[in-house]
């Protein structure tokens, strides 16, 4: 199934990101977000880890097109916070080494910068290894985002801000290269690309296709206020899906027969699938396993025993696409 985001109006991209990430987040234990925290960067998602100790990833959205090299990633990492000298990202970074940074960016990632772009199948954002030569390459990258004024005169924040930006560049390598394996940057997202994604995964929570962007405006609302309040949107986003999406039509307890695939692919073709037997023999419950199965895929699903129902909801011509399980009486 293809979704196409046509819609007149889209949602904003740095908050569409920070939807999407507590989304991928709720099945972490514990995990909560925080948009815009302060002092703090576009988001930041905690949870505790095994050993007990709190793991925390910092995350910015960047949503300039074309390439993106490890000189604007140093720019990034040498974010302050307002009116500080202290405490950029990177020093946040170094300090703490269950604290990560992840940039979610439109534009391209360099060869340079292609060590540390983020991994489909990683789910938490786990440490890998990162070349020293990266590391060296960045570092000189690094000094370069606070230069010394061609007139000498800069503000006294702007001084110390430079100073402190190059008290970092005398790190070794090997210490720069361990805290570049808690960064991760995630190349080529578009709010486009986010939506659909989300939606997806909203279809697998059996949100029909017909209700998926109300679902993500209620999202956005969610997030609206947590700025305001500085509070968790995690929970709020998954109470709100439980609200809204409908219960399965799968039986409890199923066990596979082996032909449901089969069954899936005929009912896909011929748009209509009848099951016969004695009684008591699974039909209904064959019948509900792969209804589910299409309830998943964003279909929205009823069940009945009336043909006249049936006739009225499959052919209402508002809404997504629909599926009625006729069972027997």
């Amino acid at each position: 199934m293809t979704i196409a985001v046509t819609a007149p109006e889209k949602f904003a991209f740095q908050d569409l990101v920070c939807v999407e990430l507590a989304h991928r987040f709720q099945k972490v234990s514990g995990a909560t977000m925080l948009v815009e925290p302060t002092a703090g960067e576009d988001g930041s998602i905690s949870w505790p880890s095994r050993n007990g100790a709190i793991t925390t990833v910092e995350v910015q959205v960047k949503g300039a097109s074309g390439t993106a090299t490890l000189r604007d990633l140093a720019a990034y990492l040498a974010h302050f916070p307002d009116r500080c000298s202290t405490e950029c990202l990177f020093e946040r970074i170094l300090s703490d080494p269950n604290r990560r940074a992840v940039f979610v960016i439109s534009s391209r990632c360099d060869d340079q910068l292609l060590p540390l772009a983020h991994r489909e199948d990683d789910t938490e954002f786990a440490p890998r290894a990162v070349p020293e030569q990266t590391a060296i390459t960045f570092l000189a990258a690094l000094l370069g985002t606070h230069p010394t004024p061609a007139n000498r005169t800069a503000t006294k924040l702007a001084a110390e801000r430079r100073a402190t930006i190059a008290s970092l560049t005398r790190l070794s390598p090997a210490t720069v290269a361990e805290a570049l394996t808690r960064v991760f940057v995630i190349e080529r997202e578009t709010d486009a690309s986010v939506e659909v994604r989300l939606q997806r995964a909203l279809q697998e929570q059996r949100i029909d296709t017909h209700s998926l962007r109300a679902a993500i405006a209620h999202f956005m609302d969610i997030v609206a206020k947590a700025k305001r309040t500085q509070t968790d949107i995690v929970a709020p986003i998954v109470a709100c899906i439980n609200r809204l999406a409908p219960i399965s039509v799968r039986a409890p307890g199923y066990i596979e027969r082996g032909d449901e695939k089969d069954l899936t692919w005929v009912l896909n073709d011929r748009r209509a699938l009848l099951l016969s037997g004695q009684p008591r023999t699974g039909k209904t419950w064959t019948a509900r396993e792969i209804a589910s199965e299409f309830q998943r895929s964003g279909f929205e699903v009823r069940v009945g025993q009336y043909v006249e129902e049936a006739d009225r909801f499959l052919t209402e011509t508002t809404g997504g696409e629909r599926l009625y399980l006729l069972a027997g009486r």
